[in-house]
């Protein structure tokens, strides 16, 4: 009985060894990776607006059609408003419209957090490869919503059919 007890002890000594020299080897990796992630730490990094910008602009060389929307609240709900006339584009119910109420919902609250006037229009452009960019000109986020999938992209469409601004570029 005597000889069964070093044996365990010695076994677990033994995986503690082994977990200890794991951690410090996922340490290692974590602090090597961080170093290879931060190795052009000397460079500016390059701003969201603009990596969003030459994504669009790519393989999209001309906008085919751009509208300034104005957003108003309506309860839970908002009402789209071109701000070429004022007049109503369409109302945006959050149960029917959820993505279009999200997305403006949270530029919104961006615009709150930097303290900049939450009332300024935002602007919706088709680019003429058929990507849609809905930008807010005040901080200069850009959205490209076709990463959201046909669904989504076709409910910020619908925004554009009635009468857009037509672009001569």
């Amino acid at each position: 009985m005597s000889m069964i007890r070093p044996l365990v002890r010695d076994q677990y000594e033994v995986m503690a060894w082994r977990i200890t020299g794991g951690l410090l080897l996922g340490i290692l990796a974590v602090w090597l990776a961080g170093l290879a992630l931060h190795s052009n730490s000397g460079e500016p990094a390059p701003s969201r607006t603009s990596a969003a910008a030459e994504l669009i602009r790519d393989d999209a060389t001309r906008p085919v059609a751009v509208r300034t929307i104005r957003f108003a609240d309506k309860g839970r709900d908002l009402v789209a408003l071109d701000t070429a006339d004022g007049r109503e584009i369409k109302s945006l119910g959050f149960e029917r419209d959820g993505f279009v109420v999200s997305i403006v919902r949270s530029l919104d609250r961006e615009r709150k957090r930097l303290g900049l006037s939450a009332g300024e229009p935002y602007r919706l452009t088709r680019w003429n490869n058929g990507q849609l960019l809905f930008e807010d000109p005040v901080t200069g986020g850009q959205i490209e919503l076709s990463a959201f999938g046909t669904t989504n992209v076709g409910a910020f469409a619908q925004l554009l059919k009635a009468n857009p601004e037509a672009t001569r570029r």
